[in-house]
């Protein structure tokens, strides 16, 4: 699924090759769990995405998958499930990928994520001048800090899912 100019919406299900919005696309993702099945999830381009109780699944092959990216001057505020098993989960790596596809969030990029960032066998990056604001919880196999990335705590784990009154670093 790639969109550019235009106002978009996605519904939940299956997309085999990822979601890509760019060159100013503006979309609405409607509640729901969105299976990405390879391709990955890739906002750019000055794009305009919105989304409220959605949970994404990244899977795949570890020659298909692709991570999710955020950069180029894209402004989305996405907001993970509030109830049910994946209860705060916004993405969802599948843990038997160990793929050298990382998650990024570059370029002068906008994003108010509330929720939890699952990505166990692979990297995630915040650089450049990307803002990753709202209350994320990110659970990575390694995380890299570059410029001026921000990231707000969530201290009743309600939002996140994981029901802690601490920041913690956890192996």
């Amino acid at each position: 699924y790639s969109k550019g100019a235009g106002t978009w919406t996605l519904n939940p299900g299956v997309y085999c090759g990822g979601i890509s919005l760019h060159n100013s696309a503006v979309a609405t993702l409607n509640p729901g769990t969105y299976i990405i099945d390879g391709g990955g999830v890739a906002f750019s381009g000055a794009a305009n995405a919105t989304g409220n109780g959605v949970m994404f699944y990244l899977t795949g092959t570890n020659a298909t998958y692709g991570s999710l990216t955020i950069g180029n001057s894209a402004n989305v505020t996405l907001s993970a499930l509030t109830s049910g098993p994946y209860l705060g989960v916004l993405f969802f790596q599948d843990r038997s990928i160990t793929s050298a596809s990382n998650a990024a969030f570059s370029g002068a990029a906008t994003t108010a994520l509330t929720g939890t960032l699952y990505f166990p066998t692979t990297s995630i990056s915040f650089g450049g001048s990307a803002s990753a604001g709202s209350d994320m919880a990110v659970v990575a196999n390694q995380v890299a800090f570059t410029g001026a990335a921000n990231i707000n705590y969530d201290p009743t784990g309600l939002k996140t899912g994981l029901f802690t009154d601490s920041v913690a670093l956890v192996q």
